[in-house]
């Protein structure tokens, strides 16, 4: 039976995925960060209907509906979840699983499409960095011009 996070508001179920057990912080049981939860089991969790209040309203931004299926955090070897930043807001940030995760192709995929609104903070062990948002490319006088004489843009460039 596929485990449920979240209340039923959530537009998927936890499944197989443990990875939020293994990489959060739980302050209700003191478990520090990327240590597994002392009450996971094969099954899931242990304590799953006693679960503190932590674990029980996180949603990993896979879970809420954010990324593509095949993106479930225990499948990509990282998990996406909400992080407040001082200067940015409540942004994405990406958490390393499996060392070298971060590299490949699919999780380069979801990086990029969670930078084409927003920047995203990825933490790997203990360092953070911060990706700023995709910016589209600036379109030079002369090519923006072409593309009005082309119909294809209709504001007005500066003079």
């Amino acid at each position: 039976m596929a485990r449920q996070i979240g209340g039923d508001d959530a537009p998927r179920h936890c499944g197989e995925c443990q990875a939020c057990c293994q990489c959060l912080a739980i302050a209700e049981l003191n478990k520090p960060v990327f240590t597994a939860c002392p009450h996971q089991c094969a099954a899931g969790c242990g304590i799953y209907a006693g679960r503190p209040s932590s674990c029980r309203s996180f949603r990993c931004l896979w879970l809420m509906g954010y990324l593509s299926p095949e993106d479930r955090p225990d499948l990509l070897g990282v998990i996406f979840v909400t992080t407040a930043h001082p200067e940015l807001g409540n942004i994405p940030m990406l958490i390393e699983l499996k060392p070298g995760a971060m590299r490949r192709g699919p999780v380069q995929a979801a990086i990029g499409r969670m930078r084409q609104n927003r920047a995203v903070v990825v933490m790997t062990g203990q360092t953070k960095h911060v990706l700023r948002q995709l910016r589209p490319p600036r379109t030079s006088r002369r090519a923006q011009l072409a593309r009005m004489a082309a119909g294809l843009e209709t504001t007005s460039v500066p003079g």
